[in-house]
């Protein structure tokens, strides 16, 4: 069983990688640069994923098929804790300000948004792929607004004063929030089919979209500077220590299958891409996160397979 479950889940992750690979490629061989990822970018994170989350709400979500849906922001923001907790016992080898910070984030952010939803596409179909999206934007909530408020203070070193207040309001969260109150409103009941419908078709988009976006950034890592000691404690807490301890606790809390599934896989994802979005917009040095981006996201192509292949095994069990 263990086996067949590692398989089926390997083969996901395998399609969630040709993709950034195919990324990769065409911005190593010049067929998109800079700009052209930087337009890639903007049309994701402004235009399909905000047409996705609220078509998907606006089609899937009720409240009284959700009725805890409130308690999913708070988990978006349990695990990302949950992760710094991990990185403590090793942050003393490194350096006190940017260098512990760096470290620290890799493990406490992680890529919640676009591989996931790639993943999900791949791995899931019918009610329970739907279903999964809803649990994911829900997550987003707190997860987004964790980021964007403390995780600038504290890559940048900045008071939480400081950062954009704007920057909590990006389209992501403005659409799952619209999407919400249409919802409690009723509206979603009086909008068209025909309008709805070219929206979809936008919003579906965005795991392709996504994924090409993140090869194409992890092309621009000069991984030249290696940092073996951050490569190798950052992958151990954050595709190891971090995703057993989700293991543990969602098997043994009993919970709803596709909320168990949710957590160990936002666990068990590789470091967040927008950790080197924010030193960028910030104009701080990249000590070594883009490495741990990087490597991560290669070796998540099998942690992630086994972790899952665990959980399948120990809840037949159990």
């Amino acid at each position: 069983m263990f086996i067949a479950s590692f398989n089926s889940v390997f083969a996901a992750c395998f399609q969630v990688f040709v993709l950034g690979f195919l990324g990769y490629i065409c911005f190593k061989r010049r067929l998109v640069d800079d700009n052209g990822l930087n337009f890639i970018s903007k049309l994701t994170i402004e235009v399909t994923l905000p047409l996705l989350i609220f078509t998907s709400i606006l089609r899937n979500f009720s409240f009284s098929a959700f009725n805890l849906w409130w308690l999913l922001p708070l988990i978006g923001v349990a695990v990302s804790v949950c992760g710094f907790f991990v990185s403590l016992p090793f942050s003393p080898f490194f350096k006190a300000g940017q260098e512990r910070r760096q470290y620290m984030a890799l493990i406490g952010f992680q890529n919640a948004g676009y591989l996931m939803i790639m993943f999900i596409s791949s791995y899931f179909s019918g009610a329970d792929k739907e279903n999964m999206l809803i649990l994911l934007f829900l997550f987003l909530l707190g997860f987004n607004l964790l980021v964007w408020s403390f995780g600038v203070s504290f890559l940048t070193g900045r008071s939480l004063r400081s950062f954009e207040l704007g920057s909590l309001f990006s389209p992501p969260v403005i659409a799952a929030l619209s999407g919400l109150l249409a919802v409690l409103l009723g509206l979603n009941r009086y909008l068209p089919g025909p309008l709805i419908q070219p929206f979809k078709m936008l919003g579906d988009c965005t795991s392709p979209l996504a994924l090409f976006m993140i090869g194409g950034n992890l092309a621009r890592v000069r991984p030249k500077d290696l940092n073996p000691k951050l490569i190798s404690l950052a992958s151990l807490g954050k595709l190891v220590i971090l995703p057993f301890i989700a293991l543990i606790l969602v098997v043994n809390l009993n919970l709803p299958r596709l909320l168990g599934l949710l957590i160990l896989l936002e666990a068990a994802m590789p470091p967040a891409v927008s950790s080197s979005v924010i030193l960028r917009h910030y104009k701080k040095e990249d000590i070594f996160v883009s490495q741990g981006i990087f490597f991560g996201h290669i070796l998540s192509v099998l942690t992630v397979p086994l972790f899952l292949s665990l959980y399948f095994m120990l809840s037949v069990v159990k």
